[in-house]
């Protein structure tokens, strides 16, 4: 619905009618209509309390002449006069393009606006009206070829962007985009919803390549493996979700099959002299870190051995493996005395956890 002009609101079942023109486009003139008549505040109230009665389905939306926008008045002024439309309540065409609204005029409209999104009735009936429109196929494919026209222009696309920064720059706003997202992904139905969403976009190649691409993009990028790194932080930090790593992790492992592949794809990328370069220049660099090498040694130990010798004296270790080095041990003893099984005279008396 391109074009300016004169269009016509008819009513189905009786066939009365509202007139108007659109200086900018049809279709933004008939979403504002729309969008008033969901508030209950269409200036209109023979066709508010009709929409009401009879429901969207018994009204269409037609255009009856397309014209230049300064000849829109006058068009429309002709169709009021010989069609008599019983919606209109002024029979004076009349446009509110350019039209100067005051300061306190602008506070009480955002006022009643406000009053009536509070309204729990309003928000409910502009909700199912909302999600009846989107459910009819054609208007799912009129909303996304608009939106491919609109954002194919790369100004359009940096226009949206910076007005999206602006306004999450707030933090109420961000505090309320939370809470939103809290309260969907808390509801199951939401969750399982949005999951078979996501399921079925993927489905498409097109679609995998530009995720995959991005995700590419920004993990190389500085920023994306500092947030990555934070991320992971704060995620492992929490005992319940490393249990559950840890947990799922066992699970697939167990199974032979993912057991194997594994095995070989960790083989396959360890071969490659970039790979192997690679994880050289990583570990080198990771433990000239004096942080990580205290923390990597105390990782090690996870016991306190307590081992009685043959001449009935005691000493504690933290490695059985040190006992290959200081006694000569080799790992079938160590594995015996893991077990509790003495040899020659060497006992395991105890082996207490490191909190």
């Amino acid at each position: 619905m391109k074009g300016t002009g004169v269009y016509s609101i008819t009513n189905k079942v009786n066939g009365k009618r509202y007139v108007g023109s659109a200086s900018i486009s049809f279709r933004k003139r008939w979403k504002e209509h729309i969008r008033q008549i969901s508030g209950g505040i269409h200036h209109s109230k023979p066709l508010q309390r009709a929409w009401n009665k009879y429901g969207e389905d018994n009204f269409v939306f037609e255009v009856l002449a397309t014209c230049p926008k300064e000849y829109c008045i006058k068009l429309e002024q002709w169709f009021i006069d010989n069609l008599k439309p019983e919606y209109n309540i002024n029979p004076t065409a009349g446009s509110r393009l350019g039209a100067k609204v005051s300061e306190e005029e602008r506070k009480r409209m955002s006022e009643r606006g406000k009053a009536r999104g509070a309204d729990p009735e309003v928000r409910k009936q502009m909700s199912e009206m909302q999600l009846k429109r989107f459910q009819d196929p054609e208007q799912r494919a009129i909303n996304k070829r608009i939106a491919n026209e609109r954002y194919a222009k790369e100004s359009e696309r940096i226009k949206n962007s910076e007005r999206l920064k602006k306004h999450y720059s707030e933090p109420k706003n961000r505090e309320r985009l939370k809470n939103q997202a809290i309260n969907s992904w808390s509801n199951p139905s939401v969750v399982d919803k949005i999951k078979k969403g996501r399921k079925k976009w993927l489905e498409s190649k097109e679609n995998r390549i530009h995720v995959a691409s991005h995700l590419i993009e920004y993990n190389k990028s500085a920023e994306g493996r500092e947030k990555n790194r934070q991320s992971a932080i704060k995620r492992l930090s929490d005992p319940d979700v490393r249990k559950a790593m840890s947990e799922s992790t066992s699970k697939l492992m167990a199974d032979p099959e993912f057991y194997k592949k594994n095995r070989e794809a960790c083989a396959k990328g360890v071969r490659t002299e970039s790979a192997r370069k690679k994880n050289s220049e990583t570990k080198k660099a990771q433990f000239k870190d004096e942080k990580f090498r205290q923390r990597m040694t105390e990782l090690r130990y996870s016991f306190i051995y307590e081992i009685e010798c043959p001449d009935g004296s005691v000493f504690t270790t933290k490695s059985m493996n040190s006992l290959i080095s200081e006694r000569g041990f080799d790992s079938y003893i160590i594995k015996k005395l893991n077990r509790g099984e003495a040899y020659k005279g060497y006992k395991l008396l105890s082996k207490t956890p490191i909190k």
